[in-house]
């Protein structure tokens, strides 16, 4: 005599109540916990972090390196430009 439909030699079977649940062996509770760790859909989100940060820290760094270049540069114009200019003679307005 079978139970469930069961063939000779085949361990006996439980049958599972609909919205019963289920033993940690069959994956119910693993694999959650699994997908997260094989999962790696959310590394491209980490890689874009890292290259967001890397930018801005080597934008940074150049930023500090130009600036006082910059100061001299327009420093060096200024001072080559009010060089050039000439007051007019007061009188010779009118």
């Amino acid at each position: 005599m079978t139970l469930n439909n069961q063939r000779p030699g085949q361990p006996r079977t439980t049958p599972v109540r609909p919205g019963a649940p289920r033993r940690s062996g069959d994956g119910y509770i693993t694999a959650p916990i699994r997908s997260f760790i094989h999962d790696d859909s959310g590394m491209n989100m980490f890689e874009y972090g890292i290259l967001a940060i890397s930018i801005g820290v080597l934008g940074f760094v150049v930023w500090q390196a130009i600036t006082g270049d910059i100061g001299v540069a327009y420093g060096n114009w200024d001072t080559g430009t009010q060089g050039l200019w000439q007051p007019p003679d007061p009188g010779a307005g009118s």
